[in-house]
């Protein structure tokens, strides 16, 4: 299932600009609090109109500004996962579960079993007792899938975190939704309680084969949960791309910044190979080889990941890199290899050396890295 999305819409203090196209599965919105992520599900979901574009679900156009369509948000069969969860809390998590069956049954995305039946069909009293009866069936289905047996007749405000969030996805599922849109659900999680419920609630999504767009400001929990990602940044959405070329190979600095990348300087283009980073004393100068490509128009920064920094040369074409005051912090399984690149006081750069590879004493000796060409990020703004 295809989510097309091109809308603007002003709000207090940024415009609203957003641009992307999901092919289905889970695709996420990353960004800082308060780049946008919210208004754009709220878009998507009808809670908010936008001032122009279009929104189109498969086929199913949601909102056209030009053709003026705009399908009132009960009528667009989406479900929304907010952070708070917004549980009713004056029913059982039962109440909760079978309302939203209700919801699903008037709105044609489920029937109940006996639903082509022609003599139920004509008997009122049949239909009434066979909905109910699918209504109890289906609540207790998505009570057993999402790991909520015994618990059906509790309040929200008797649930932890973790129960609350299996409570509301299995409300928002038990609807039948078309799409699912996920507003930092797990924020309120940590550890492996947050681990086991992105596995759990991407698991869910997957077996039912419902797409989904989640926001999220957590670069580990958009790894884990999607297959492309939309940078958000004031407002504006920046590049698309799919999960794993984002991580390898952000094109943005606000990208960049959120993947990880712990190196970032700004550079100057000198010309169409060579960029000159003041900050850090360097010239960087990408070979005019096949597989390097000419630096990006608009060119602001270079990045470069802690772990891609080498002890040896190699093969391929490299940067070198002179290490000065050395810094070395213990991490479970790594060093963090704190360095000035030559005499440039002001500047810190991170290595991250795994300690199955070396002991602290020899990295304490080093008096160069090097960093492949390939493996340096040239970023624009």
């Amino acid at each position: 299932m295809s989510l097309d999305v091109r809308i603007r819409k002003k709000l207090d203090h940024y415009t609203l600009d957003v641009t992307f196209r999901s092919e289905g599965g889970i695709f996420s919105l990353l960004g800082e609090s308060g780049s946008g992520k919210t208004a754009a599900l709220e878009c998507i979901a009808g809670i908010l109109t936008p001032d122009e574009g279009r929104i189109a679900l498969d086929d199913a156009v949601l909102f056209d500004s030009m053709a003026k369509i705009n399908v009132p948000a009960n009528k667009r069969r989406i479900g929304f996962l907010v952070r708070d969860y917004a549980l009713f809390e004056a029913m059982t998590v039962e109440e909760n579960i079978r309302l939203a069956a209700e919801t699903g049954f008037l709105t044609g995305a489920w029937k109940p079993g006996n639903a082509g039946n022609p003599a139920a069909a004509r008997d009122t009293g049949n239909r009434k007792k066979s909905a109910k009866v699918a209504l109890s069936q289906k609540a207790a289905e998505y009570l057993r899938d999402f790991s909520l047996d015994g618990i059906g007749g509790y309040y929200p405000s008797g649930l932890s975190p973790s129960q609350k969030l299996r409570a509301a996805a299995a409300r928002m599922l038990a609807a039948g939704p078309r799409l699912v849109l996920l507003d930092d659900p797990f924020s309120t999680l940590e550890g492996f309680t947050k681990a086991a419920m992105l596995r759990e609630l991407k698991r869910q999504l997957d077996q039912r084969g419902i797409p989904a767009v989640f926001a999220s400001t957590d670069r580990d929990e958009v790894y884990a949960m999607s297959s492309g990602v939309c940078v958000m940044k004031e407002g504006v959405s920046e590049q698309v791309q799919r999960k794993m070329l984002f991580f390898d190979d952000p094109k943005t600095l606000t990208g960049a910044l959120l993947s990880g990348c712990e190196n970032v300087t700004q550079v100057h283009a000198v010309n169409a190979t060579h960029a000159l980073s003041a900050e850090w004393g360097m010239m960087f100068c990408f070979p005019a080889a096949k597989g390097f490509e000419r630096l990006p128009a608009g060119i602001s920064a270079i990045g470069i990941r802690a772990a891609d920094f080498q002890v040896e040369r190699g093969k391929q074409p490299c940067f070198r890199f002179p290490v000065k005051d050395i810094r070395i912090e213990d991490e479970l399984h790594e060093w963090n290899v704190y360095f000035h690149p030559g005499n440039r006081r002001g500047a810190e750069l991170l290595f991250k050396a795994a300690k199955s590879s070396f002991t602290k004493e020899e990295l304490i000796s080093l008096a160069e890295l090097y960093v492949p060409c390939r493996k340096v990020l040239r970023l624009v703004r």
